[in-house]
């Protein structure tokens, strides 16, 4: 569902260090895992891994700061 697939996300991301990977399974199967992906993907934090089959991943974004 996508409030199982909203919580897991949230409390993975909070765990995950800088250079984690999220993967998510039946990423084309079910609208509440693509709707997360989505959701993730819109906020800039996260870029697209890649997908396979029914199977997508996640990197967090990683931004240069200049002084």
């Amino acid at each position: 569902s996508y409030a199982a697939t909203k919580k897991d996300f949230e409390l993975a991301a909070q765990v995950l260090n800088s250079d984690g990977v999220l993967a998510f399974h039946d990423s084309r199967s079910f609208q509440g895992v693509s709707r997360v992906i989505g959701e993730a993907l819109a906020s800039g934090d996260w870029m697209l891994g890649g997908i396979t089959q029914n199977f997508s991943w996640l990197v967090r974004q990683h931004f240069e700061h200049f002084q």
